[in-house]
């Protein structure tokens, strides 16, 4: 656990972390991951209970788990006056790399990155993007048992970021590797374990396959019907396989598209499950013109599907809910587009949709003027 006064950043978290392994964490902003990364890295400690990083407490023995940790922060902290190279050798240097092996291990760390064009070039010249992957070489370069990578690819294009993936796969061997990402792709690409975390909480834990089955969809029909004509379909898919597809949820839209998640198909020896014969009656019933049917397609069930189940699942739970806008906010005035403008300065209208605090955080940028942050 971890409070900050009466606030509980972390409520009773437990989790292993294999070697070998990336273990994704993944939460909505404020959820805790960046403070969970924080205390295995002694950046702060915990409260209550202890985190063991092979078998050093981080309550009894931070600076031990310090020497054992490389972390690479949602922030680049780099030096303007180094280039990318002088970059590497220096932390090459501090985390015990032989003198005569810093040149390769460099040179390998720069190709991995895609940094290797410009590793004379100096970091205040470097792009967001390349400050990034400069930042993710540092972490990992050394025999750093432990990586603490915290949102790395943030502002990387496409290109870039599969440079970095490929990185994180070929170094994770023999460490463990903790990734916080809000990328679901990412994290489907590259975890070996999934944690999923709400208001300080875990809510999920599991491999992405294992996260799948309990929470996600085997298999997601997507349907298309004319229009008007989704009442009408709904009714005959529960009708003709209502009693045969017992794992089944449909969703009906309003736009002619219905939705159908088979939770599970039923393999050989599997007493539960959708049986594959019934599955094939259903694709045969969709192909059939009578159906009504005109378009259809399927996918297997995706780690933003379970993201979004698992946390909603948790608010439900907790009993949370959404207020309306018109709960919150006064209108002031009938206003026109000039006068809207001005009411949502002043923070008083409704249609700005946001609080005297959040406008205040707009105005009071670097340069417009003084006055307190409002930072959240």
């Amino acid at each position: 656990r971890k409070k900050y006064g009466e606030m509980e950043a972390i409520k009773g978290v437990s989790l292993n972390m294999g070697r070998s392994e990336v273990t994704a964490l993944l939460g909505h902003n404020g959820a805790g991951k960046t403070t969970l990364s924080n205390v295995l890295t002694c950046e702060v400690l915990p409260t209550s209970g202890d985190v063991y990083v092979f078998g050093k407490s981080v309550t009894s023995n931070p600076y031990s788990v310090r020497r054992m940790v490389g972390v690479c922060r949602q922030d680049d902290y780099l030096w303007d006056e180094l280039t990318a190279r002088e970059h590497l050798e220096l932390f090459a240097g501090l985390r015990g790399v032989p003198a005569d092996d810093v040149p390769d291990v460099v040179q390998k760390w720069l190709e991995s990155v895609d940094l290797a064009e410009v590793q004379l070039g100096y970091s205040s010249s470097f792009s967001g993007g390349m400050k990034r992957r400069l930042s993710v070489a540092l972490a990992t370069i050394g025999d750093r048992p432990l990586i603490v990578l915290d949102e790395p690819t943030t502002g990387m294009d496409p290109v870039s970021r599969r440079f970095v993936w490929r990185h994180i796969d070929e170094i994770k061997g023999g460490r463990v590797v903790l990734l916080t990402t809000h990328a679901m792709e990412e994290a489907d690409l590259l975890a070996d374990a999934v944690a999923i975390m709400r208001k300080g909480e875990l809510a999920a834990f599991g491999t992405p396959l294992l996260l799948k089955s309990e929470h996600g969809s085997a298999i997601q029909f997507n349907v298309l019907v004319e229009k008007g004509d989704v009442e009408r379909a709904d009714a005959a898919i529960k009708e003709r396989f209502g009693g045969v597809l017992d794992f089944v949820a449909i969703e009906s839209g309003d736009a002619g598209n219905i939705t159908v998640n088979i939770t599970s198909i039923r393999q050989e020896g599997d007493s539960e499950g959708v049986p594959v014969e019934d599955l094939s009656d259903f694709v045969s019933w969709l192909d059939d013109p009578k159906s009504g049917v005109t378009e259809y397609g399927f996918s297997n069930s995706s780690l933003e599907e379970v993201f979004l189940k698992v946390t909603e699942e948790k608010h439900n739970q907790a009993g949370g809910n959404v207020q309306d806008d018109d709960e919150e906010y006064d209108v002031c005035c009938d206003c026109c587009c000039a006068g809207c403008i001005r009411c949502c300065l002043k923070g008083c209208c409704r249609c700005c949709c946001r609080p005297k605090p959040k406008i205040k955080e707009i105005t009071d940028v670097p340069g417009g003027g003084e006055g307190e942050s409002g930072e959240e």
